[in-house]
């Protein structure tokens, strides 16, 4: 029998593995053309389940068709479920750049106790497995997409950072904002940085941690090497403004009047900006240090509720 990619102590229904014997968990898709002026693009799932049992664990409410949506080249992660075998997804363009991936995923909504299923390979025979909630029961092959474009003025500031991962003596980050888009280094040992999580709170919105662990410490050493007293030099900004991730940040700290500027475009006034770039940094990704306390919260309480 062969062995799954990644290693469960269940079977798992997928390409790569024998575990189910004739049985397939596959996804299509397709994206609908974008009107003039649409901030996002349309994507549209069409998913094969050829197994019974797990389509009447979807049924009854015990399982559920996912999404992983992940843009690598920023933190925009998404997980979405739903229990039918048409799904549309809309993907925002603001979040995404050069190309996003998505996995799709059979899980667990339910404790299964006693998890077993007539497809097993036979070496499973007569087996029950204990299932817990989040667990993947089905996972298909990984979808790459090129991301669309959008026009510029609606990209978010977290749209137009990238992510690489580097060996370094320590394990810090870094941020080079030299190029026309700022990157972030980050060590190679923090690589799992976005990979699927058993934790099913992580599922909903793992990027409300990670824009507050890496996205505003990034922006807040930007701001601050940029509003400075050199700025005030008029060639400073002219050379800038040359630079796609200052016109974007630019538009974000004029919509959080954290800016001020003339009527021929450039800035008067970046006061807030100079005297908090950390505040900045966080008014213009959405305030995220309350939403990951939050998430990290639920996740305290979630573990205790699982060892009573």
């Amino acid at each position: 029998m062969n062995k799954s990619v990644r290693s469960y102590p269940y079977p798992i229904l997928r390409k790569e593995s024998d575990d189910y014997i004739s049985e397939i968990f596959s996804v299509a898709w397709k994206d609908i053309p974008s009107a003039a002026g649409d901030k996002t693009c349309k994507l549209v799932f069409y998913i094969t389940n050829t197994c019974d049992y797990l389509k009447n664990l979807i049924s009854e409410g015990k399982a559920v068709y996912a999404l992983k949506i992940v843009c690598k080249n920023t933190l925009y992660r998404d997980f979405v479920s739903f229990d039918t075998e048409e799904y549309t997804y809309l993907l925002p363009f603001s979040k995404i750049l050069n190309s996003v991936t998505i996995t799709p995923y059979i899980v667990a909504l339910d404790d299964l106790a006693e998890y077993r299923c007539d497809s097993f390979h036979p070496d499973y025979s007569g087996e029950k497995f204990s299932i817990r909630i989040g667990d993947p029961l089905g996972i298909g092959d990984t979808i790459c997409i090129d991301a669309p474009t959008e026009n510029e003025a609606n990209k978010t500031p977290e749209s137009i950072i990238k992510y690489i991962f580097v060996d370094k003596e320590y394990n810090t980050i870094d941020v080079d904002s030299r190029g026309d888009i700022i990157y972030v280094r980050i060590p190679k040992t923090m690589q799992s940085i976005g990979r699927l999580n058993t934790s099913r709170i992580l599922w909903e919105n793992p990027t409300k941690l990670l824009l507050s662990m890496i996205v505003v410490p990034a922006l807040t050493q930007v701001l601050s090497q940029t509003f400075n007293s050199e700025f005030e030099k008029e060639e400073q900004e002219e050379e800038y403004n040359t630079l796609q991730w200052f016109r974007v940040l630019k538009t974000a700290l004029l919509r959080h009047n954290l800016i001020e500027i003339e009527d021929d475009g450039t800035i008067s006034t970046f006061d807030a900006v100079s005297e908090s770039p950390l505040e900045a940094a966080q008014l213009i990704v959405g305030e995220p240090l309350f939403d990951a306390a939050s998430v990290l919260n639920r996740i305290f309480l979630d573990s205790h509720e699982e060892e009573d």
